[in-house]
């Protein structure tokens, strides 16, 4: 639409009547001065400019009403309030129903602690110095090996119940563990590549030896196939992450002499 300008060279004569003429809707009352002849405009200009007048007054009455605004944050809050409430609500449920899970395996768990191999019960060095090493938190895996030994239709139900199941059981197994008992489970259910559970029975195999007479290139490699059981079939590869951890570890007891 085309818009003509005041003759004082400021806003297109349209929109200095339709700010004129919204101040005055909002105010209650009719502008009496600096109104703008509309019998110059053709009847389809008259027609869009007056649509626009009653949209402008409809936004301002709305949105620039104070006690709207008011009640539209109130409400915002209300409504952010009532979903941190359901989402804390579901979180209490389904970690309530996780720990429930957790009780009911908990003896299980902790039967094969103990009848764990004395090796694994009580992980000699330096088998037991590179596994603590490469662990970020032993609890975080000695769960991720119980869930799937004990609750394994929860990767079934979809990444989001995994997650939320396994950080549920890092706690509880971190409360109810000390940490001689996860590394005992670690050592007990880890698997190894080609089948092979747990490090006693992979010492054994692959070295012929039990875990107490192992050197650190050995132990290291062990801890690796913890780690990335793939590796069992890409002796290459994991003959560079055993020299890899050893050189971290070596340095890291260097350090801190």
């Amino acid at each position: 639409m085309r818009c003509t300008s005041t003759s004082g060279g400021g806003l297109p004569r349209a929109l200095q009547e339709l700010l004129i003429e919204t101040r005055a809707g909002w105010a209650g009352i009719q502008p009496t001065s600096t109104r703008v002849d509309r019998t110059e405009r053709s009847d389809a200009q008259q027609i869009d400019h007056r649509m626009l007048d009653i949209a402008a007054l409809a936004w301002s009455r709305t949105f620039g009403n104070p006690s709207f605004m008011g009640r539209s944050r109130s409400m915002n809050r209300i409504a952010l309030w009532l979903l941190a409430t359901m989402v804390f609500l579901l979180t209490a449920l389904f970690v309530a129903g996780k720990g429930w899970i957790f009780e009911r395996h908990r003896p299980e768990i902790l039967n094969l602690v103990e009848t764990a191999e004395p090796a694994d019960r009580h992980l000699p060095e330096p088998t037991r110095e590179l596994l603590l090493f490469s662990s970020r938190s032993t609890a975080s895996y000695a769960a991720r090996l119980a869930v799937m030994q004990f609750h394994p239709e929860a990767a079934r139900l979809g990444t989001t119940n995994w997650q939320l199941t396994w950080a549920t059981w890092s706690l509880l197994i971190y409360l109810h563990l000390s940490e001689d008992e996860r590394l005992a489970l670690i050592a007990r259910l880890a698997p190894t590549g080609k089948g092979r559970l747990g490090l006693s029975a992979t010492s054994r195999e692959l070295f012929g030896r039990p875990l107490d007479s192992l050197s650190e290139e050995e132990a290291a490699m062990l801890v690796v196939l913890v780690k990335a059981p793939s590796f069992s079939d890409r002796p290459e590869a994991l003959a560079r992450m055993r020299d890899r951890l050893i050189a971290k570890w070596r340095e890291q007891k260097a350090t801190k002499r």
